[in-house]
């Protein structure tokens, strides 16, 4: 007779952390930033406290204080069923590579997380918030293609 034993609260939520990372999990470096912001979604759409959460090596450095999610649609959603691409359309998203922001809450962490497949989600702060949508704004500004000199 083998000895088992029991699982706490503690490790239950470790345990369902690491399944939510390793199910998210791909190779490369740009990557690893994404698999961080989707435990943060998967946390926050489940109402648990992400101080949990956190590794001891990342407990010694003041966590960063993010707000938004700047989502990319970063791959095409052909052939997904209409239910993702009201997802897609509900988050803003119209075509491949465009970009928006959300603030953190649990109804964007569950649009986010029901087409996670095909998009890029990076955890941002304020300023890096107002900073890309000023940015974004300036880059359409400047795409007209025309100057208006004089309006009649």
């Amino acid at each position: 007779m083998s000895y088992r034993r029991p699982i706490t609260p503690e490790m239950a939520h470790y345990a369902a952390i690491r399944a939510a990372a390793s199910w998210l999990y791909e190779s490369g470096v740009e990557h690893q930033k994404n698999v961080e912001a989707y435990t943060q979604l998967y946390l926050l759409q489940r109402g648990t406290s992400t101080t949990r959460a956190i590794a001891k090596s990342e407990s010694r450095k003041p966590p960063p204080k993010t707000t938004h999610y700047r989502v990319t649609l970063f791959r095409s959603p052909i052939g997904l069923e209409k239910r993702r691409h009201d997802s897609l359309f509900s988050l803003g998203l119209r075509r491949r590579m465009d970009v928006v922001y959300h603030r953190h809450s649990p109804d964007a962490a569950g649009l986010i997380l029901s087409v996670k497949e095909i998009l890029k989600v990076e955890n941002v702060t304020e300023q890096e918030y107002r900073l890309g949508k000023l940015s974004s704004r300036k880059l359409v500004e400047d795409d007209r293609g025309l100057d208006l000199l004089e309006t009649f």
